[in-house]
């Protein structure tokens, strides 16, 4: 059989004159000092190892204990005592893990050895740190920002659930002004929105408003709040930006050449919307720059009755204003 390992002391007794063989213990300790496992592990497995004299029956406590994380909603306590029989070097520890739906990012708690029985003492690690990492991103819209043009009709706007989805979850979803107003440019919206387990997308549409203003782009805001059954995501507001679609009154060209007979001279103004459902008016002036007005031509303003006008529906209306031919030879230089 062969002889177990042991260290030679002197005895105690002096007068004895001997030496004593004292047996070597085991010693017991985790293998690491911090565990990391995922929300949706199911368990965390630890390692509790034997070092040392291994010839022997020896056991030690275990216990787990909040950290970051508390029993009950990230993982679930356990404690207990661990046997090393004969030739067994290594224990695992299992602690189930709670897999919940709620952005909490890492949390931890802490396993802790114990009590070791007569012939064994504890080792250098005897708390181990076990973290459990956050699988989840929370309900929140699925882009930001939203961009649709004027004459779109309706915006479209995402919310994604991005957690693990097993029980059903709420969430309110509201719109905002920024630079939009709401009845002039879209239509808010105000709703709670309703998740089925293992149902992930909402789509909310927003009615857009399309005018015949020319205007700069406008933005409203959306809004996640009050959520149940879960938690918000980092993207819990969004911007819609609409982008305006008309061009405004504006001269055909930017200029027109004519000879001094032609009598008159045509120039067309362009109605720059999208919408002809009513009748709209621009007012048009001429001004002198080298031509005079009397002598080369005749001027018009809106004294003189020359507002532009076009229906629903009308083509687009154009001014006219006269040449004069005065029979005079002019030199351009």
């Amino acid at each position: 059989m062969k002889a177990k390992p042991c260290y030679w002391a002197a005895a105690l007794t002096v007068s004895l004159g001997t030496a004593a063989c004292v047996q070597a213990a085991s010693t017991i300790q985790f293998s690491a000092t911090s565990y990391t496992f995922a929300e949706s592990a199911g368990f965390a497995t630890i390692t509790v190892q034997r070092l040392s004299d291994p010839s022997t029956t020896v056991s030690v406590d275990y216990a787990t204990a909040d950290g970051t994380a508390t029993n009950g909603l990230k993982y679930t306590a356990v404690s207990g005592t661990l046997a090393f029989g004969a030739s067994e070097t290594n224990k695992t520890i299992e602690v189930p893990i709670l897999n919940n739906g709620f952005v909490e990012g890492t949390k931890f708690f802490r396993v802790i050895l114990s009590n070791p029985t007569v012939g064994a003492v504890l080792g250098a690690r005897t708390n181990a740190t076990v973290r459990i990492t956050d699988n989840d991103v929370g309900v929140q819209f699925q882009f930001s920002p939203y961009s649709v043009t004027e004459d779109t009709g309706t915006v479209l706007i995402g919310v994604v659930r991005g957690d693990d989805g097993m029980l059903p979850a709420t969430v309110d979803f509201a719109t905002a002004d920024l630079s939009a107003t709401n009845g002039l440019d879209y239509t808010g919206a105000t709703n709670r929105l309703s998740f089925a387990p293992q149902e992930r997308l909402k789509l909310i549409s927003v009615p857009i408003l399309n005018n015949s203003l020319k205007q700069p782009n406008r933005i409203f805001r959306v809004t996640l709040a009050n959520p149940e059954g879960a938690s918000l995501g980092f993207q819990k507001t969004a911007t819609v930006t609409i982008v305006d679609n008309d061009q405004g009154f504006q001269f055909e060209f930017a200029s027109y050449t004519i000879t001094e007979d032609a009598g008159a001279a045509l120039i067309t103004v362009l109605r720059g919307t999208d919408d002809t459902n009513s009748t709209v008016t621009v007012d048009v002036a001429t001004a002198d720059v080298t031509a005079t007005n009397g002598l080369d031509y005749s001027g018009i303003t809106n004294r003189t009755n020359q507002k532009l006008s076009r229906g629903p529906k009308q083509p687009d209306r154009w001014g006219r204003s006269r040449v004069a031919n005065n029979g005079h030879h002019h030199h351009c230089g």
